[in-house]
């Protein structure tokens, strides 16, 4: 559903990824926030996401969430065609 979203160019793509990551990885939304991008030679280190992008990629996996649970299941179609 995330990537139904996505696909509609109405989403922003970090956000989004961040919750792609939340699902996909079981990474916790601190886990993300805290989640190192880059480590420069003078010790500075940049975050992967900025913790706004965070905030609404939490709402991104909220609505997906919602949203999948109202979608008809494709594994309940699938297995209601196979016991035709």
């Amino acid at each position: 559903e995330l990537c139904r979203m996505l696909g509609s160019g109405q989403l922003n793509q970090s956000a989004a990824q961040a919750a792609a990551w939340h699902f996909t990885d079981d990474l916790t939304w601190i886990e993300l926030v805290n989640k190192i991008g880059a480590r420069h030679l003078n010790g500075t280190v940049d975050r992967f996401f900025h913790p706004n992008t965070v905030r609404l990629g939490m709402r991104y996996a909220q609505v997906a969430a919602q949203r999948a649970k109202l979608r008809p299941s494709q594994v309940d179609k699938i297995e209601s065609l196979s016991n035709q």
